[in-house]
């Protein structure tokens, strides 16, 4: 590249005081030569804005913007996304650790998708290491970490169900490693407040369905440190999973996987609270109506389901 584009590099902050100098100072850290670092904090009350400030005396390429409430993780992304100084705009959540070679990584990714799919706006995301609850660290693929662009209401619907194609590499698409153009949040629809977990799955179907791409890098460019929090119950991750598949009813109904995807709902749910011969039943019954979506998702580590994206 003749000219290197300016990245900002978006940090939603909320009661954050014991990882957020971890994700600052990896942002800091970045070999990208041209960064904007931009922290909001979403109404904080238990020390992370003291951090942020100190961090912030002592280095001249943060901005840090501060919420007088709270307004939840979507409004939040979306208030960084407009803020945002950089062509480009690369999230990271403040209790993860961004690799020092991840924006070159990414960079390179979707440039290589646009060049293949010019006509549409790509998000890249970059395959992780996610370190669980039990400290093991397992690598984790991005959606499309291949090198073959996804796209296309067919691939939006199946990332509701977890069917599996020979047409693309399943994989994550998580905020936390996202790259993509400013200008395409503008094509995309707004992250959603409605949607209480799984607000990034519900923006990147909003990208495939509005006519854009999604990449993956092969390599792991990002640590992704699972916690628990009170958001992340059962409870709320099927409720929200519910809410996201009522939304999207019309296109899962055009490609015949409205059925699936409740299926898929209730089984995530059913791995974690049972019965067992519940859980069994729906599993048969998703096997025999979308046998492709029956896949290694449901045989993923515990630890590994701790912190939906």
């Amino acid at each position: 590249m003749d000219r290197v584009p300016k990245v900002t590099i978006g940090i939603a902050t909320y009661n954050s005081a014991g990882t957020i100098v971890r994700a600052v100072k990896s942002a800091l850290d970045l070999d990208w030569p041209n960064l904007d670092i931009l922290v909001i904090d979403d109404a904080s009350t238990d020390g992370t804005l003291e951090l942020v400030r100190a961090i912030k005396a002592t280095s001249a390429g943060i901005r840090f913007i501060e919420h007088s409430t709270n307004m939840g993780i979507s409004g939040t992304r979306n208030h960084l996304v407009g803020a945002a100084d950089g062509e480009f705009v690369a999230f990271l959540d403040h209790d993860d650790y961004a690799h020092r070679d991840r924006i070159r990584g990414q960079m390179g990714a979707l440039l290589a998708a646009e060049a293949r799919c010019p006509s549409r706006p790509v998000a890249c995301f970059a395959s992780r290491n996610v370190i669980g609850l039990d400290g093991v660290s397992r690598y984790v693929p991005a959606m499309a970490a291949d090198g073959r662009p996804a796209f296309g209401e067919g691939v939006a619907a199946a990332m509701l169900t977890g069917e599996r194609s020979r047409d693309y590499e399943v994989g994550r698409t998580g905020s936390t490693t996202m790259l993509a153009r400013k200008s395409t949040f503008e094509i995309a629809a707004p992250y959603d407040p409605a949607i209480r977990r799984h607000e990034d799955l519900d923006w990147t179907i909003s990208l495939l369905v509005a006519g854009g791409a999604v990449i993956g890098t092969a390599e792991a460019l990002v640590d992704q440190y699972l916690t628990e929090t009170g958001d992340k119950t059962p409870e709320i991750v099927l409720q929200s999973a519910t809410t996201l598949i009522e939304k999207w009813r019309t296109l899962l109904v055009a490609q015949h996987a409205y059925t699936a995807a409740r299926l898929r709902c209730s089984v995530e749910y059913l791995k974690r609270r049972g019965p067992r011969w519940k859980l069994a039943a729906n599993l048969t019954l998703l096997l025999l109506i979308r046998p492709g979506a029956v896949s290694r998702h449901f045989t993923l580590p515990a630890g590994l389901r701790g912190k939906a994206r």
